[in-house]
């Protein structure tokens, strides 16, 4: 956007340098270079201020593939810190970031495959621990491990 602006005070002045130096060479009379001045300001001024609105709703349009997005991966790195694995990131094509987006869905379901893996596995170690206290149970020979299996059996289910 300032480049549009810069690029039409840039044509303006450099116009306006090219009148001065043609009045002084060929002698024109100051009032000719007067009049073409007057009539040339307002079409760049114009020309200025279109080019300033297009490139600042052309910005707008920019931001926004960009903002979305970040804001989108935000959340879900949000919702993955606290433990919710179960939204996908979700993209759309014009957005920017699309790799960075499919790299954390990637995550995601990684982090959930493995934490549904450990539960499973976390169940197999209660229901072999609590199998094994019922045996301890029955027999009194071992009765001095109880307390501690107990103490193992209360912290895998917390």
């Amino acid at each position: 956007m300032l480049v549009a602006g810069a690029s039409a005070v840039v044509v303006y002045y450099s116009l306006d340098q090219a009148l001065m130096e043609v009045t002084q060479r060929t002698r024109w009379n100051l009032l000719h270079v007067e009049e073409a001045r007057r009539i040339l300001k307002w079409p760049f001024l114009w020309s200025l201020s279109l080019n300033l609105l297009g490139a600042g709703i052309l910005s707008l349009f920019w931001f926004h593939r960009m903002a979305g997005p970040l804001d989108g991966i935000r959340r879900a790195l949000r919702r993955i810190a606290d433990g919710d694995f179960s939204q996908e990131l979700r993209l759309r094509d014009t957005d920017e970031f699309k790799d960075l987006g499919w790299e954390i869905n990637c995550l995601q379901s990684q982090i959930r495959e493995k934490t549904a893996a450990h539960q499973i596995q976390m169940l197999q170690i209660r229901e072999k621990l609590d199998s094994i206290m019922e045996q301890a149970k029955q027999k009194k020979d071992i009765q001095h491990w109880l307390p501690v299996l107990e103490e193992i059996r209360s912290q895998l289910q917390a």
